[in-house]
């Protein structure tokens, strides 16, 4: 009987020995299920964000023409004229409540210098163009 025991206890040991060694094989693959979730969030995150970045609008201006009465008319000296900026949205959605800001400055005719602007607007120099959708190409006069 006591042999019998013996062998008991002795199996007894090794399903304990196996049992501790399965919870540490379980507890590292637990960790790394973690960190692969994490991992897998982290790349979801980012082609969020690139996808955002990448259909968002972009604004840019497209031309820049001289109208005096004609499109892309010559400027003669001393004499006044309009100004035509064209925008373009290369993006893939509506910009929207666009605004921007033109300033001009007076070239010195000596030297050919001007001072550069200090970029402090106030609201209501700005211009409000609206909503300008894909591909959409809206100008203004000046």
């Amino acid at each position: 009987m006591s042999y019998q025991t013996q062998i008991m206890a002795g199996q007894a040991e090794s399903d304990a020995a196996a049992g501790s060694l399965s919870a540490v094989q379980v507890q590292k693959q637990l960790l790394i299920a973690q960190q692969q979730a994490k991992a897998a969030q982290d790349n979801a995150n980012a082609i969020q964000s690139q996808t955002r970045t990448a259909e968002r609008a972009w604004i840019s201006p497209d031309a820049f023409n001289v109208v005096n009465g004609v499109f892309n008319a010559k400027v003669v000296a001393d004499q006044p004229f309009h100004l035509r900026l064209t925008f373009l949205n290369t993006g893939h959605t509506p910009a929207m409540n666009a605004k921007f800001v033109v300033m001009t400055k007076q070239v010195d005719s000596t030297n050919g210098k001007f001072s550069l602007p200090n970029f402090d607007y106030k609201p209501s120099d700005y211009v409000s163009i609206g909503t300008i959708q894909p591909g959409g190409r809206p100008f203004e006069d000046y």
